[in-house]
């Protein structure tokens, strides 16, 4: 049985070292945040919504070099249902991640870690909602750049690009003056999240969830769009290269 393009690449993925890499290394990572001491701040502990939320938005930065190991090389000329089985690939490494801060978080009390009470919800929406866009949208311009541009190494310089994107906001855009552009600007989402809970007390930041509304919802929805966008881009590409040309009469 012939298998779905798409899903072909994802076992191809999936079965090479670099996959296996990729998500062992996301895992060491996260739980070695969590037991060096990475928390919210005094009295807020490593586990809590709002913690795990920055720490996987945090480490999504890093977690841009995933789609340069997994993404085919070829990224000029390959098909949308290949890309889509290596993007679901790297979204899938990345899940390292949230497992990685869990373990962190429950052998936190025997190094000296605060933490709170074990709560799912939390770790599978910090995933969703900080994580997985940021290397949605990594993955979606590679995609386009190497579409457009017929050049495989158009992809890796777009996820650069993202990432330069992110240092400038970080560099350039200071100052009480800015903080709703630069909440806005930001691709991985942290500064919103940072300005969304700016005022909360320790004991709102152990208890409430992640307040998806207002400058993080925008932020979110904004970055989706350019995800979405870049995707459409590079699709309308892949068709238009893929359509016979008529010969001149």
């Amino acid at each position: 049985m012939t298998l779905h393009p798409a899903l072909s690449a994802f076992c191809l993925e999936i079965c090479r070292p670099a996959f296996w890499a990729c998500f062992g290394l996301s895992f060491l990572a996260s739980a070695a945040t969590v037991l060096a001491g990475g928390g919210g701040g005094a009295g807020v502990a490593a586990n809590s919504p709002v913690t795990l939320a920055e720490s996987v938005a945090i480490l999504s930065l890093f977690g841009l070099a995933i789609p340069q190991l997994l993404l085919p090389a070829e990224g000029g000329t390959v098909d949308g249902a290949r890309f889509a089985g290596a993007t679901a690939a790297v979204v899938l490494a990345f899940t390292g991640v949230p497992l990685g801060l869990a373990v962190g978080s429950a052998l936190g009390p025997f190094g000296s870690v605060e933490t709170g009470p074990f709560r799912p919800w939390g770790h599978v929406a910090a995933l969703l909602l900080m994580g997985w866009p940021t290397l949605l949208l990594a993955c979606a311009l590679a995609f386009a750049a190497g579409r457009v541009t017929g050049n495989a190494w158009a992809g890796r310089l777009a996820i650069l690009g993202l990432l330069a994107w992110w240092l400038g906001g970080q560099v350039f855009m200071v100052g009480p003056d800015c903080r709703g552009t630069a909440a806005l600007a930001d691709p991985s989402g942290l500064r919103a999240l940072a300005e969304a809970t700016r005022y909360w007390s320790v004991q709102e930041r152990n208890s409430l969830p992640v307040p998806l509304e207002g400058g993080l919802l925008l932020n979110r929805l904004l970055w989706l769009g350019v995800a979405l966008s870049a995707m459409a881009l590079g699709l309308g590409f892949d068709r238009l290269r893929a359509r016979p040309v008529s010969p001149p009469r």
